[in-house]
């Protein structure tokens, strides 16, 4: 929508990022081709032609380089919005998840 125009915008002021990685199951078949594209999804010119259709953000500082100012202002990895936002405490989540879900289903219920 942003891109079409609509008088929208993505707002990061205080927004939570997440960690994401790729892994590959122990004694999974085509381990080498799962390596290939790994190695290729993680090169910055591709990570970057990724964010500009997906404002999901590079997880490769290089490709913030390649990236242009109206490129970089929807991305969450952008400079100017790491600045705004904080990364989720994954040990603290895998820790709480539980607790958190339920209280979240009793609120949800009520």
């Amino acid at each position: 929508m942003v891109k079409q125009g609509q008088p929208v915008a993505y707002q990061w002021n205080g927004a939570r990022r997440m960690t994401s990685g790729w892994g590959i199951p122990k004694g999974a078949d085509n381990t080498d081709a799962a390596y290939k594209l790994i190695d290729f999804s993680l090169r910055p010119e591709v990570q970057a032609a990724f964010a500009k259709l997906y404002s999901g953000s590079p997880v490769v500082p290089a490709a913030i380089k390649l990236l242009s100012e109206d490129d970089l202002v929807n991305q969450p990895t952008s400079p100017k919005n790491l600045k705004t936002g904080f990364d989720a405490d994954v040990t603290w989540w895998d820790k709480n998840q539980e607790a958190v879900v339920k209280r979240w289903q009793e609120w949800a219920d009520a």
